[in-house]
């Protein structure tokens, strides 16, 4: 096998080598989801593929324009030596390398040069590329920016070669490492990508949460189905829902629990938690301390966390604002928000900071107050029964059946005409007794006289 031969087969395999390579990246940007462990192992491929001395990502940062978050570096011995040398020289607080770094993102391409170019200060500006170096302590600095989509500058990749390669060799190096940059950018596309469908789901959560809160205009119902959709939408325990009625707050809802008893003691210290929340207009974090309360409300909670067993208890009240009317000066005054209740959400085995729930929580207040609101005028409608059997009534007949009515009451109304202008008459044949109509009773001075004759003529007046 001729050298030629041998060396044509050991570029084909380099070459192929380069394709699994890539595409092996180009499959872990779409999987993995953690940074660190991407850069890493694509950092790691990225020194072993090449034989380079390092491979360094550089981020923003605040000290520095650009700072050193994850590198790689050959293992192998003869390569230790250039990379101690090589460190130095790539070292975060080194002006030279950090305006070298400037220069790459002012001209938004990738450059390569080299440190000895760099040391005697005769680097052309036209070429990026050097001739090769004999000194052992030079190096090719080949330099990659890594963009967004957007064109969001988020990071430089750099690879430091050794400094005796040629010229062929350190293009395609570039080349190579302007190929591993567009992977980068391809792994913020994905994690992008990711949000948005995690963005897009949490947002139809949130709008089921919403329809499910206004469908019913019951205030039980409408009390079960937000704590029912308010569990899982925040992925606690347990979650009730308290309506106060002016002086104390009852419990009407309980996720997961179809009846519970009003009259249980568990219950009770919750309903009185609630009514301090409420009334206090203070809502109630609890995670473990309740030291910052007043002592007769932390004396309430801490009664009901000994039998509930919860590790963090949320009693967040509800309210809604009312709008403004003017007064007697016609000015408008705010008047104090409607109390309609509290939402108390429990976590057994979870500390839960505010943080992580605030966003998700502020929608869940709001919507379970208005849903509450809206449904208890609703409920307080006066003969609010009867009006609803009359409008079925008026549905059925004049919206469902409407045709069938209209002939209904078209027939009804010829029949009533038919008998007021064509009267029938009545006859009846029944078997009866005629009586006077006045009846008096005669008295006679002869006893068992007998009349005769009455000289009174027939319809007479006597």
């Amino acid at each position: 096998m001729s050298s030629e031969t041998q060396f044509d087969q050991q570029t084909t395999a380099i070459r192929d080598e380069i394709r699994r390579t890539t595409s092996h990246l180009g499959q872990l940007a779409e999987s993995e989801r953690n940074f660190d462990v991407f850069c890493d192992q694509v950092l790691s491929q990225l020194v072993r593929i090449t034989g380079a001395h390092q491979a360094l990502l550089w981020q923003p940062g605040e000290q520095h324009p650009s700072r050193l978050t994850h590198q790689a570096s050959a293992a192998n011995g003869v390569a230790e030596q250039g990379v101690s040398t090589a460190a130095a020289f790539t070292a975060e607080d080194n002006p030279v390398h950090q305006k070298l770094l400037q220069e790459v993102i002012q001209q938004n391409r990738p450059l390569g040069l080299s440190t000895a170019a760099i040391t005697d200060g005769n680097r052309s500006q036209e070429s990026n590329i050097g001739t090769p170096i004999e000194d052992e302590q030079s190096f090719v600095l080949l330099f990659s920016p890594v963009y967004r989509r957007n064109e969001q500058y988020v990071g430089i990749l750099e690879l430091v070669q050794r400094g005796d390669i040629t010229s062929a060799a350190q293009e395609g190096y570039l080349r190579f490492l302007t190929q591993i940059s567009q992977i980068f950018q391809r792994w913020y596309e994905n994690q992008d990508f990711a949000r948005l469908t995690e963005h897009a789901d949490q947002w139809n959560q949130k709008l089921a949460f919403v329809t499910e809160t206004h469908r019913y205009l019951d205030v039980r119902e409408t009390a079960y189905a937000i704590a029912n959709e308010a569990r899982r939408l925040l992925g606690c325990d347990r979650v009730s829902v308290a309506h106060f009625n002016g002086s104390r707050c009852k419990l009407k809802a309980i996720s997961g629990q179809d009846r519970f008893d009003n009259r249980a003691n568990v219950i009770g210290k919750l309903q009185r938690v609630a009514t301090s929340s409420v009334t206090s207009n203070t809502p109630f974090w609890i995670v473990g301390d309740t030291s910052e309360l007043a002592p007769d409300v932390a004396e309430q909670i801490n009664e009901y966390l000994d039998e509930a067993h919860s590790r963090t208890l949320i009693v967040l009240p509800l309210s809604v604002d009312l709008p403004a009317r003017p007064d007697l000066e016609m000015q408008n005054r705010q008047p104090a928000a409607k109390k309609i209740g509290a939402l108390i959400i429990e976590y057994f085995d979870d500390d839960v900071s505010e943080d992580r729930i605030s966003e998700t929580k502020e929608l869940i207040v709001s919507q379970a107050a208005l849903a509450l609101d809206n449904s208890r005028k609703h409920s307080e409608v006066f003969l609010l029964p009867i009006f609803e059997r009359l409008g079925k009534l008026q549905t059925f007949l004049f919206r469902d059946h409407f045709a069938k009515s209209l002939t209904g009451l078209a027939a009804l109304g010829l029949l009533t005409l038919l008998l007021i202008f064509y009267p029938a008459e009545l006859k009846m044949r029944v078997d009866g007794v005629i009586r006077p109509t006045f009846r008096q009773t005669v008295f006679t001075e002869f006893d068992q006289s007998i009349i005769r004759e009455v000289l009174v003529d027939e319809q007479s007046a006597v």
